[in-house]
């Protein structure tokens, strides 16, 4: 597949020109379109049996029997239109919509302390602690090492050592709260 696609691109290698297919008449009409978009075309074509894989050669494409009449202009194709899949950013919440001024405040808080021990350390910010694990601290406000531990994403190790430097920022915002 990969080889009759790079013919249509017009691609020239020296496997294309050493077997002539640079002369062919089909050679680079679809240099337009991607090979994302040759592949779903090629795969399409395999789906509603016009194609069919070699699978005990080298897995080349043959024409089927059911391609005649498309080949005579007989018989019209239909193929679904291949798009890109939408990207979707993955973005670090800066201020979730639902907190209060006070929340607001200790979520700008806990952020600024993992960025801190990130900065010391050389690593990214989550390898502290994910954003999930700092909204559960908010949610719940532990005073001690024991609440601390209950939090997702705290084990031992990061209770050891980050658990007094978390409290430390959390504590003014948990004696409000009690």
């Amino acid at each position: 597949m990969n080889y009759l696609i790079d013919v249509l691109r017009g691609k020239i290698d020296e496997r294309i020109t050493q077997l002539g297919h640079d002369k062919l008449s089909v050679f680079g009409v679809g240099h337009a379109h991607t090979i994302d978009i040759w592949r779903g075309v090629f795969r399409q074509l395999i789906a509603q049996g016009y194609l069919s894989v070699d699978t005990e050669g080298f897995g080349g494409l043959a024409l089927c029997e059911r391609c005649r009449p498309l080949l005579r202009s007989e018989e019209a194709l239909w193929l679904r239109q291949i798009t890109k899949p939408v990207k979707i950013s993955r973005k670090t919440c800066d201020r979730p919509d639902f907190f209060s001024d006070e929340e607001s405040e200790l979520w700008e808080a806990l952020r600024a302390c993992r960025k801190q021990l990130a900065t010391e350390r050389g690593v990214p910010p989550y390898t502290i602690f994910h954003d999930t694990t700092l909204l559960q601290m908010l949610h719940e406000r532990p005073t001690n090492l024991d609440e601390f531990t209950e939090i997702s994403g705290v084990g031992a190790h990061k209770r050891d050592t980050y658990g007094a430097v978390f409290l430390s920022v959390i504590a003014p915002f948990a004696r409000r709260t009690r």
